[in-house]
């Protein structure tokens, strides 16, 4: 008979997890991370949709840093607590791209 010990995942993960997003995803344009960081069915929402997967998750952050071009993100807390982690965080950047991309959406900016 044998014996094994599995051990709980480190309870600084989603806290590493959450700095690896925002330093290296968001601020070093490394959107590949993105297949370690997230399951393959992650969901995205915004003001006006939601979409779902790796793929979409990427474009979005692509996206963004188009439309932004020295977007960067800092993050200011992270709470984890247990397997929940949560961030305060604030992105600056540079309007220089196509967001938003409807005419109704520009009526209200």
């Amino acid at each position: 008979m044998s014996t094994s010990i599995v051990s709980a995942p480190d309870k600084n993960t989603g806290k590493l997890l959450i700095e690896k997003m925002f330093d290296c995803m968001w601020n070093q344009q490394q959107t590949e991370l993105a297949d370690d960081i997230f399951s393959a069915d992650v969901i995205i929402h915004t003001a006006d949709s939601t979409s779902q997967g790796l793929n979409a998750l990427k474009g979005f952050i692509i996206e963004m840093q188009t439309a932004f071009s020295n977007l960067q993100h800092h993050c200011h807390e992270i709470i984890n607590n247990n397997n929940h982690v949560a961030a305060r965080f604030s992105g600056q950047g540079t309007h220089t791209g196509n967001i938003p991309r409807h005419a109704r959406h520009r009526a209200l900016v």
